[in-house]
Parts: structure tokens; sequence; C-alpha cells
């Protein structure tokens, strides 16, 4: 299980102010709870803490982003894949 790296009030990638660091984790990474400071919204940020699963960490991102469309599946705000394997939910 991954162990999350970031702590409250950490920011990450200059835009996430860390609010929650344990919401939850799973195989791949964490999840965080943030306040992005560009929309002012508070998102779920889930992070590939696997070098090696970034692959398809973004292979999840996309599937989610272009073929699951349910009121009940979270949005997906935003995808970076530069230094580290994030995406933002709502």
């Amino acid at each position: 299980m991954a162990s999350s790296k970031y702590r409250n009030g950490d920011v990450i990638d200059s835009r996430y102010v860390v609010l929650d660091s344990d919401l939850g984790e799973g195989d791949m990474g964490c999840v965080l709870l943030v306040h992005d400071q560009s929309t002012g919204q508070q998102v779920a940020l889930k992070y590939c803490t696997y070098p090696d699963e970034a692959k398809r960490f973004a292979l999840e991102i996309r599937i989610i982003m272009e073929a699951i469309k349910h009121p009940n599946v979270m949005l997906v705000l935003a995808s970076r894949a530069a230094r580290l394997q994030l995406s933002t939910m709502s």
C-alpha cells in the first residue's frame, strides 16, 4: 500500500494546497483533499506513487475522462504527466 508523502498545508504543483493528506489510498497511489488555488474549489487529488505504474495510472485517467459518463462517477478536472502523475477530481 502507498503512503502519502504530502502533509496538510503542503502545496503541490504550485496550485493545490493539501487540506487532508489521508483521504484514501490504493495500489498505485494516494488521494488527498486539496484546495485548488486557481479555481477556489475543494477537489480530490490522486497521484501515482510508483513510477512503474505511471502508464497504467494515465490509462485509468484517460478511460475515466473519455469513456465513463455517469453522475456517480467523478469528473476529472485536470491531469498532469510531468514530474508527478496526478489527477484532480470533483
